[in-house]
């Protein structure tokens, strides 16, 4: 296709094009190989940050170095944060995975920043509630409840749940009520959405369900877990998520247990003992304020 139809970027750093040009040389294709209906100069110039192409035709150069969509946004989000400091996620994950209130409060200083010179962007916004909710799994932090209720007002209008959605959802899910937990839950689980056929979403949204019904149980709101225990059951969760899978058959005995089957204390235990085996010690705390709140005795 003809270099007219191209957008120039107005010297704006290309990160597209350079992310497109590292995927193509680890393929080890060229230019040639991948242009298609582009001539191999409009796509030099896209590599190179001059221009980029219409959205068809990128999904097509895509295609063309056997690369799918999800593939190219992880990469882009790497070489993003080199000049974009808005990509927090895997510095989140990192920092609590370590404990790391400091560098926690450091990345929420910077989103601060970012919100106060971009105050109409809402992502920012939610990116500092996200952040809060997770500094406050580690020690008290403060989170008014109008950025609680910002959040809630977000999450329950969105008509299609993408994987930051439901990221967002799993790791604040302890701010909220066990009703809302409820409601939020169901539409994000709803079968009319698009997510739930996506695999790269699904240990997303595992991982959020069994949050919910983690909060739920902790709330003693026992009757409203059994739906999602249901729906995590019939997904059939992948072997590859062992403590996934745990961590459903422990739901799913403590729900048993209080029910008045109180041979499924020796499956709660079992559950304890498999999750410090495989060094998963923040669930095993919860598993043990559980023990402790329903009397079980070890």
């Amino acid at each position: 296709m003809a270099e007219k139809n191209l957008n120039t970027l107005n010297n704006t750093p290309n990160i597209l094009g350079l992310t497109f040009k590292q995927l193509r040389l680890a393929k080890g294709l060229t230019q040639k190989e991948v242009a298609g209906e582009l001539s191999t100069t409009s796509l030099s110039h896209f590599e190179n940050g001059k221009c980029i192409p219409h959205v068809d035709h990128f999904l097509k150069l895509l295609r063309n170095i056997n690369v799918n969509t999800y593939e190219f946004q992880f990469l882009y989000n790497l070489n993003q944060r080199h000049s974009d400091v808005t990509v927090f996620d895997s510095r989140v994950s990192m920092a609590y995975y370590k404990r790391d209130v400091i560098q926690l409060k450091a990345i929420l200083d910077e989103i601060i920043n970012l919100e106060q010179d971009n105050p109409n962007i809402r992502h920012y916004k939610l990116e500092k509630i996200r952040v809060k909710a997770v500094i406050s799994l580690l020690e008290p932090f403060e989170i008014k409840t109008k950025e609680i209720n910002f959040l809630k007002t977000y999450l329950s209008e969105i008509k299609e749940w993408g994987q930051y959605d439901i990221k967002l959802f799993g790791q604040c899910s302890h701010l909220f009520d066990g009703y809302t937990l409820w409601d939020l839950t169901n539409n994000m689980i709803s079968p009319t959405q698009k997510s739930l056929k996506l695999q790269y979403t699904r240990h997303a949204l595992i991982d959020a369900v069994l949050n919910v019904i983690s909060q739920l149980i902790h709330l003693k709101f026992y009757s409203l877990t059994t739906d999602f225990i249901t729906f995590l059951e019939n997904i059939n969760i992948d072997d590859r998520f062992l403590y996934e899978k745990i961590t459903l058959v422990y739901d799913k005995a403590i729900l048993q247990y209080v029910a008045g089957d109180v041979e499924t204390a020796k499956i709660i235990k079992k559950c304890k003992e498999d999750l410090v085996f495989y060094n998963c010690y923040d669930t095993v705390n919860l598993i043990q304020r559980d023990l402790d709140n329903l009397e079980i005795d070890e």
